[in-house]
């Protein structure tokens, strides 16, 4: 889960990046999930973009003892409920092309996706209404 959200092998995180990650300020979103046990299992964020502050960066990890449970479903819906209420309007984001789990995220998100780099696929998801489709609106929680 690591290699995938990093993009690189991390066998642990640094003080730095740990800091940067759990910063919490009027630009990012962070959402946490915990098992019984008190121990964080997924965490999803949304950095708003300087350039365009309705455009947010979009990451969700899900630890791998946790994967394909839905959780990273419920993350993605709860982050994008979040996001619109503070104004933000597309997720935009990186995501490695042998992450199957990132690809089934961004298919169930109905994210539209351009090859970045080699490897590397580059998207977006549309958070307006008026954007989307029925099925992506209930995807991310915006059915009425």
């Amino acid at each position: 889960s690591r290699r995938a959200r990093f993009f690189t092998p991390v066998p642990r995180i640094h003080a730095g990046i740990a800091a940067d990650l759990t910063r919490i300020d009027d630009q990012r979103i962070v959402l946490l999930a915990f098992d019984d046990c008190g121990e964080v299992v997924a965490e999803a964020r949304a950095v708003r973009l300087r350039a365009d502050p309705t455009t947010a960066e979009m990451a969700i990890t899900v630890l791998d003892a946790h994967q394909r449970q839905g959780l990273g479903s419920r993350m993605l819906r709860r982050l994008a409920a979040a996001s619109r209420q503070a104004g933000i309007t597309r997720f935009v984001g990186h995501v490695l092309v042998d992450n199957a789990a990132g690809q089934g995220l961004l298919d169930a998100g109905h994210a539209t996706r351009v090859i970045a780099e080699p490897g590397v696929h580059g998207f977006e998801i549309s958070l307006t209404p008026a954007a989307v489709t029925a099925e992506t609106a209930a995807t991310l929680g915006m059915a009425s």
